[in-house]
């Protein structure tokens, strides 16, 4: 078991965001190929963490919990993008 999964059961949101958000940034930057979007979705899973985190009953599972939780919400966004692309509101005008 590596060092970061021997304490779960004592760790506090601090900790956690210590130990894991540099391993979420960087999957998530894998993910997105964009620093301003990874750095969302590691704040985004910390978030749901702090809302739902509560009801993992094995603490042991901690990480791939949140690894999970990214990736799903990465697939939510970018599902949501497809549905609804960004439109640039100078191009709408000219039209």
């Amino acid at each position: 078991m590596d060092s970061q999964t021997d304490n779960t059961n004592d760790l506090d949101f601090q900790d956690l965001v210590s130990n894991y958000y540099q391993p979420l940034y960087r999957f998530a930057y894998s993910l997105a190929r964009n620093a301003e979007e990874a750095s969302n979705l590691a704040q985004q899973t910390f978030l749901i963490w702090a809302k739902k985190g509560s009801s993992l009953k094995d603490k042991t599972k901690v990480k791939s919990w949140l690894f999970t939780t990214l990736y799903r919400e990465f697939l939510r966004l970018r599902r949501k993008s497809s549905r609804f692309p960004l439109i640039n509101a100078e191009a709408i005008e000219h039209e």
